[in-house]
């Protein structure tokens, strides 16, 4: 496993990777990203270097089975040493690890699991494309049924 680890990482340094600010008025110039890294947001994604593409198979049933809660957890507030509790929203991580495990991890000391939030982007993205499709099918009936005598 080790190889095939170094033998990728190998690959992508050849590929001489560079990024462009995105901050001009150029809406075709590439964003800026220091690091590719998709623990912060930017990893490498270029059709070149994939394989084996196949579409996200109902998104819409899949991230209806998880739920957005508000809730609140606890830390340590290490000027006072207490145990606090902060409100935060997010998502369970067992409810995610059901339907796509890929954006679960697991804490190696504790066991606790933790979602890495932007893994849930493209099935967010793929949702949205399959409801753009059924609203576009829903108003081509409709026109359909105001142009019916």
């Amino acid at each position: 496993m080790k190889k095939v680890v170094s033998c990728f990482l190998i690959s992508l340094s050849l590929l001489n990777v560079n990024a462009y600010s995105s901050d001009s008025e150029n809406e075709n110039q590439l964003g800026e990203c220091e690091t590719f890294d998709s623990l912060v947001g930017c990893g490498l994604s270029d059709r070149n270097i994939k394989t084996d593409l196949v579409a996200l198979q109902e998104p819409l049933e899949k991230l209806a089975r998880i739920e957005a809660y508000q809730y609140k957890i606890p830390y340590i507030d290490y000027s006072t040493l207490t145990i606090n509790f902060k409100e935060e929203i997010g998502v369970v991580a067992q409810e995610v690890k059901e339907v796509y495990p890929l954006a679960v991890y697991q804490d190696r000391e504790k066991g606790l699991l933790g979602v890495n939030y932007s893994r849930l982007v493209v099935p967010l993205i793929a949702a949205v494309n399959e409801l753009n499709k059924k609203v576009e099918r829903l108003e081509k009936q409709l026109e359909e049924q105001r142009n019916e005598p």
